[in-house]
């Protein structure tokens, strides 16, 4: 069904009047609706069956309404198939006004009766009611032109009748043959591009650095997990809880030199994500960008929320969803795990209501591997359940001195900032100070001197104290 909602709509000096142009939106087809008809009253019985679980809603005329009641109901009791039973329906309810036979036998006769196009018929006729129905919600949101959040609820909400009805029917048969697109993938065998992920584990796992992995892999295209992200793209982070200094400190720590302007990142947002003013918010910052952060989930709700609450938290994230959906890119959202975890399944480990779980397409959860930790260093086991591909278990490592998760399997490699130390002291053989080292990689002299301090632990480099040209002694590191 096509997007009718994706240009806001003008209005004049006074609010009253919605764009012209809604008014030209083709919301039924008669000669499609008496098709439909004609061509139940000459299918089969089994054919009948299958395409009367329609919504009456389909029809825009009410004559057509009431013959196809008839017929549900009559294809329902399993009566023997007779239109002169299906006219005695119809009398008894509609009386004189009731179609009569020489009506249906019109219907049936019609050069557009053909059985085997119900499928389609019934696709077309679905798109139509479900343009109705956001037609007169675009007219209903036309009274809030001065609130654009509500008016893309109203909106929202028309699409998310029950039922769907623009979602169609299909038959088993085409479904056999039909050529389903793969989905496209953000980090490829881990996240999709499109929709809604959560991100769950215990507090102080780690999880909001695998988070800020992630974020600088996609705006670097970089490498997350041993899976290189083909292109940089824009994302947005939404640190909530860690704020600015803990945010920077880390971003220092992973990056060598400065970023390029595809990332954004925002500590506090306007309004909280339960609320109409806030997904509508959501909505707008998610526009062009590949990934949306959300770190953490509960902090960008209303105080008062329930985990628990599923008429609440269902439709929440569902709603998450349809946002990141209609982006076109992937909100992760970093949430919390339960406390008796063990042995879980991994759905069953996020903490609050199964709405919240069913709402995300895929699902990460982050356990920690405390059996296999030896020494300082880290490690857990990255599990993922998604709805559209498969995924085994990921063993990772966080090395203690550099906040990079990696695969447990990758071949060790140094990190950015002491790698680019290294290359550039061996372009300097005479040495540098930890101050021209930081000018010259443009990275701050803070994050040069830890990696110095670990690279001289490590025995690649040594310092050596030299006196000045103009006085003084400054330490020299040299490759060793």
């Amino acid at each position: 069904m096509a997007d009718y909602t994706r240009a806001f709509p003008s209005r004049n000096g006074e609010g009253r009047e919605i764009r012209e142009e809604i008014r030209e939106i083709q919301v039924s087809d008669a000669e499609l609706e008496a098709d439909f008809l004609g061509a139940l009253l000459i299918a089969s019985s089994e054919e009948v069956r299958e395409w009367t679980r329609l919504p009456e809603e389909i029809f825009s005329i009410e004559r057509f309404r009431w013959i196809y009641a008839a017929i549900r109901d009559q294809a329902a009791a399993r009566r023997e198939w007779d239109p002169h039973v299906l006219v005695g329906i119809l009398r008894e309810r509609h009386g004189a006004q009731a179609p009569t036979l020489g009506d249906l036998l019109g219907l049936a006769s019609r050069s557009g009766a053909i059985a085997p196009l119900l499928p389609e018929y019934a696709r077309r006729l679905l798109d139509l009611a479900g343009r109705r129905r956001l037609k007169v919600a675009y007219e209903r949101a036309g009274r809030f032109l001065d609130r654009p959040d509500l008016f893309w609820e109203i909106l929202e909400e028309a699409r998310r009748t029950p039922g769907e009805m623009s979602a169609g029917f299909y038959t088993l048969a085409e479904e056999l043959t039909a050529s389903i697109p793969q989905p496209r993938m953000l980090v490829p065998g881990l996240l999709p591009a499109e929709g809604l992920t959560l991100l769950a584990a215990r507090p102080k796992s780690g999880k909001s650095i695998l988070a800020m992995n992630l974020l600088v892999a996609v705006t670097t295209g970089g490498v997350f997990l041993g899976r290189r992200i083909p292109e940089a793209q824009p994302a947005l982070y939404l640190s909530l809880e860690d704020g600015r200094p803990v945010f920077v400190d880390r971003l220092r720590e992973m990056c060598a030199g400065r970023l390029p302007g595809a990332g954004l990142v925002a500590y506090q947002i306007p309004h909280p994500l339960d609320t109409p003013e806030g997904r509508g918010w959501l909505r707008r910052v998610s526009g062009g960008m590949a990934l949306v952060v959300i770190d953490t989930v509960g902090a960008a709700l209303s105080p008062d929320h329930d985990w628990n609450d599923y008429g609440r938290m269902g439709p929440l994230f569902l709603r998450l969803h349809e946002i990141a959906m209609e982006a076109g890119c992937c909100i992760l959202a970093v949430h919390h795990t339960r406390k008796s975890v063990l042995g879980e399944e991994s759905i069953d480990a996020v903490l609050g209501s199964t709405a919240i779980t069913a709402a995300a397409g895929t699902i990460w959860v982050l356990r920690r591997d405390r059996e296999g930790e030896e020494g300082p260093e880290r490690r857990a086991v990255l599990e993922i359940q998604a709805r559209s591909f498969r995924a085994d278990p990921i063993p990772i490592r966080l090395p203690p001195d550099f906040p990079v998760w990696q695969a447990a399997g990758e071949e060790e490699a140094l990190p950015p900032t002491p790698r680019a130390i290294l290359d550039l002291l061996t372009a300097q053989p005479e040495g540098l100070t930890a101050r021209e080292i930081a000018q010259g990689l443009g990275v701050p002299l803070r994050t040069v001197q830890r990696a110095l301090a670990r690279l001289a632990q490590a025995g690649r480099i040594r310092g050596e104290v030299r006196p000045l040209p103009r006085g003084g002694v400054a330490r020299v590191w040299r490759l060793s």
